[in-house]
């Protein structure tokens, strides 16, 4: 799922009603998966309100200024992806082997660059 994607609300209803399916949750998880999908969401309507607020200020002209920006801009995503490792790994902990495989499985993965 590309960037812009992973902030449309529609796909990411999507994406974690497909993964809901997958995890074949019961009705013990239930309660711990709304908590999941529920800060998944606003994580995502957090980021894509930050990257529209971006999009509509002017460029710095200077690069130390654009600089900066961008260094806010990265704490922020850090900041987000910090707490987005917390609420999986709770999540996670509650699943069984199988339903971890399968998270596992639908969790995107770091692109790798070409070596050699």
């Amino acid at each position: 799922m590309g960037h812009h994607a992973m902030m449309d609300p529609a796909k990411v209803d999507a994406r974690l009603d497909k993964l809901k399916t997958d995890l074949k949750l019961t009705s013990a998880q239930q309660g711990a998966w709304q908590r999941y999908a529920g800060f998944v969401r606003e994580q995502a309507k957090q980021h894509r309100e930050q990257f529209d607020k971006m999009r509509e200020q002017t460029p710095p002209a200077h690069a130390p200024e654009r600089l900066e920006r961008m260094s806010e801009h990265m704490q922020l995503r850090m900041k987000s992806l910090e707490a987005m490792k917390e609420e999986t790994r709770r999540f996670y902990d509650g699943l069984s082997e199988s339903q971890k495989a399968t998270f596992d499985q639908a969790m995107p993965q770091p692109r790798q660059g070409k070596r050699g």
